[in-house]
């Protein structure tokens, strides 16, 4: 999937600012070590508004991950996975450069609306790119609200960090529980690429087999 290069607008740069307000969306991620200097990276990024500012109607766009202020992304290498993007309007991916600096979902300035609480979006990748906890940061630079009384003007979050997630913890609800292990046992059955989990870009018994043994170890 290409990444097409896109340019930050000076009215979002200048609205980079932090808010006081946790944003309505969480950024988690999970690493899979590819053995070869390199990692995919698999995204989830739901809308939990855990402090209960969301506005069913309201929208988010302009994403950016592995974002970084002023400089190149650290994915900067970033290939995503052909078929990997779901959830949201977005249907490829392109870069964000300027003040805000990193993969972007879609052309930017597309807007997600999601329609319940608990809804995600999830695509995946691989660069050679490699995190230390917390220091993975995200963007969202464009809102739209069906009712702006009392919301944050401009972005809902600048450099925020992204949450790293244990890999058996496969639907992203926080544990380890039989329900991720339904839910991978359904995507390696529909032969998904989430479902390859040893990362060489096959769907095998192999891959089974891992993501058992990280389910039976915990996190």
């Amino acid at each position: 999937m290409q990444i097409r290069h896109l340019a930050a607008a000076a009215a979002f740069a200048a609205a980079c600012l932090h808010t006081n307000a946790a944003p309505p969306m969480t950024l988690r991620y999970s690493v899979a070590d590819l053995s070869d200097g390199s990692y995919r990276y698999s995204f989830v990024l739901t809308l939990d508004d855990p402090e209960k500012t969301w506005t069913p109607g309201d929208g988010f766009g302009w994403l950016v991950f592995g974002d970084r202020q002023d400089a190149a992304s650290t994915l900067a290498d970033w290939a995503p996975d052909g078929g990997s993007l779901s959830g949201g309007p977005w249907i490829f991916f392109t870069s964000t450069a300027g003040y805000n600096n990193g993969p972007t979902l879609g052309d930017g300035r597309a807007v997600w609306i999601p329609t319940y609480q608990g809804e995600s979006a999830v695509w995946s990748g691989v660069s050679r790119a490699q995190f230390a906890p917390g220091d993975l940061r995200w963007s969202c630079l464009l809102v739209s609200y069906i009712n702006p009384v009392g919301k944050p003007l401009g972005p809902i979050a600048a450099f925020e960090p992204a949450v790293w997630q244990c890999r058996a913890d496969f639907d992203h609800d926080g544990f380890v529980t039989g329900e991720d292990f339904d839910a991978y046992l359904v995507a390696f059955n529909l032969g998904d690429v989430r479902a390859d989990f040893n990362g060489d870009g096959f769907v095998t018994g192999n891959d089974f087999d891992e993501f058992v043994s990280a389910f039976e170890s915990g996190c």
